[in-house]
């Protein structure tokens, strides 16, 4: 059984480990696109085509990539993966700490992805309102995909079937 000491500690390392890749991540590009190109935050008012009409149709498929990444993640996030339960890790509690921790950044890879398809939209000339849409979607996906207490008891009773529930 996995006591709440240890349940604390992972949830802690791989809410850290999410913050990082999906708000701070976000947050950084944002304003480093700020900061570059000020005039277009000032002048913010709606997403313009007019001047970059292909930018219009990669805008429409990086949504449709970015809700097929969601989607993966929270497959992932329901269905340990096999080969994620093989990390390792001398007892089954480091074997599960390493599970847990690869498995979170594996969706939180698939969720930050989003903030990226924004800065390339943004790079190829769209407004910086398109790179706000993609950052704050990969902050709203890490807060769905957030591991949570009851998270980890579950994938806990997936690793060890042997496990009745939560530890004391």
């Amino acid at each position: 059984m996995i006591d709440e000491i240890d349940k604390q500690r992972i949830l802690t390392k791989i809410t850290l480990i999410g913050l990082a890749m999906n708000v701070i991540i976000p947050v950084t590009i944002l304003v480093v696109a700020a900061l570059i190109n000020r005039n277009a935050v000032a002048e913010a008012g709606g997403i313009h085509w007019e001047d970059h009409p292909g930018v219009k149709t990669l805008f429409y498929v990086f949504l449709v990539i970015a809700a097929a990444d969601f989607i993966a993640a929270i497959i992932i996030r329901r269905r340990l993966p096999a080969g994620i339960v093989e990390a390792g890790g001398k007892t089954p509690l480091e074997r599960f700490e390493n599970s847990v921790v690869r498995l979170s950044i594996i969706m939180y890879s698939l969720n930050a992805s989003h903030a990226f398809y924004g800065l390339a939209l943004y790079i190829l000339g769209a407004d910086i309102e398109v790179l706000i849409l993609f950052a704050a979607l990969s902050m709203i996906g890490y807060q769905l995909l957030r591991p949570r207490s009851g998270y980890l008891d579950q994938l806990w009773q997936r690793f060890d079937p042997t496990a009745a529930g939560p530890g004391p």
